[in-house]
């Protein structure tokens, strides 16, 4: 019997060290920002969201992106209002204005919490959550058609016109290193 236990013992710690190995993503380049479509924050605003969180994530292919996350008065994520999108907008290496690519989809809770967690054990210890109040980007929502936010030691976003000019709103918000 002591060998059937230790036997099963040994069996379960090798499944658990495989599983975190393959979990663990290769790593790489830390993100700084995210280029957002602006009419998709606005529809978060639409749909009862008090505040905007962006976290930067990477999905079950190693493939980086980042996921919206509407927030309510009480600091709870709105069921069904998490949205993901793919490397496109990304900074790195999307960091200048181009054409952005805006298509994304609803992503279940699960599963964002999921791709955002695989980011963080990539990247310890980096700010991977900018947070802004609706009110706060007000004006860089409703007059601009893409948001640029940069994520550091603090968060911003600044709006841009289809152009690729700078709409010169700007907007201060929070970053953490957090899961959802």
């Amino acid at each position: 019997m002591k060998k059937l236990s230790l036997f099963l013992s040994l069996l379960v710690m090798t499944i658990l060290s495989f599983k975190q190995v393959s979990a663990t993503p290769p790593g790489g380049s830390t993100i700084t920002g995210f280029w957002l479509s602006a009419a998709n924050v606005n529809s978060f605003a639409a749909a009862g969201a008090a505040s905007l969180r962006v976290y930067a994530a990477t999905d079950a292919s190693g493939n980086e992106g980042y996921i919206m996350a509407g927030v309510d008065n009480a600091g709870n994520i709105i069921p069904g209002q998490t949205y993901m999108v793919g490397n496109k907008g990304v900074c790195p290496p999307s960091c200048e204005f181009s054409v952005m690519d805006t298509d994304g989809s609803t992503v279940e809770m699960g599963t964002a919490s999921a791709n955002v967690e695989r980011y963080m054990l990539g990247n310890a210890g980096a700010n991977n959550c900018a947070s802004f109040t609706m009110a706060g980007l007000g004006k860089v929502r409703n007059g601009s058609t893409y948001i640029k936010v940069s994520i550091g030691s603090s968060a911003s976003a600044a709006g841009y016109s289809d152009s690729g000019a700078s709409t010169k709103t700007s907007a201060s918000g929070t970053a953490s290193s957090s899961g959802m």
